[in-house]
């Protein structure tokens, strides 16, 4: 199946590019994003950035067709820059973990709750997913904010289910997730 653009007239989920090579290469610059998603250090040379972005959206097309990883560009026009990411990691008992990203020139303004909640529900309704789990560290509150906002609910704490590898002070260390879903059929106001 071909990759569709999502849109709720707000925000648009589309495929990445190789021409996003640049933002999605700048994503790490962001010390949340690193922070949350554990990320090593950046690299300061901005063309070296820039090739791992092209050689990351060529990965997440190859992990399209074959149904590994289903990531979208969030984007605030069908062919604006790429302001965030949005992805689904099917799991084989048909549920999906859910993540997502936003750029912070775009945060708090409910950009990743729309698309969270918009992936989500194409997650539901037209990829045949169960249940889409969203996971976030239990110190992550803006996460778990946006998890609510998207409709999801608040299932359990998950005691030791995650280890960073790249944050320091964290390295090795099991650390605590919420867990929150979402199932067809829930109501997300």
């Amino acid at each position: 199946m071909d990759q569709p653009t999502l849109t709720d007239g707000v925000v648009w989920l589309t495929p990445f590019t190789v021409a996003d090579g640049t933002a999605i290469g700048d994503f790490n610059l962001d010390e949340a994003h690193r922070l949350w998603f554990d990320q090593p250090p950046v690299d300061p040379d901005a063309d070296v950035r820039r090739r791992h972005g092209e050689e990351v959206a060529e990965r997440w097309h190859r992990a399209w067709r074959t149904g590994e990883e289903l990531t979208f560009a969030v984007r605030l026009a069908s062919d604006g820059d790429a302001i965030g990411m949005a992805e689904l990691r099917p799991e084989t008992d048909g549920t999906a973990g859910i993540s997502y990203a936003i750029v912070p020139a775009f945060r708090r303004r409910g950009l990743g709750a729309r698309a969270v909640r918009l992936l989500a529900d194409a997650g539901l309704d037209r990829l045949g997913f169960v249940r889409i789990e969203l996971r976030c560290d239990v110190d992550n509150v803006a996460s778990a904010s946006t998890a609510e906002r998207a409709g999801f609910r608040f299932e359990r704490i998950d005691r030791g289910a995650a280890v960073f590898e790249h944050v320091e002070g964290w390295r090795d260390t099991p650390r605590d997730e919420r867990v929150y879903s979402r199932r067809p059929g829930d109501e997300t106001g």
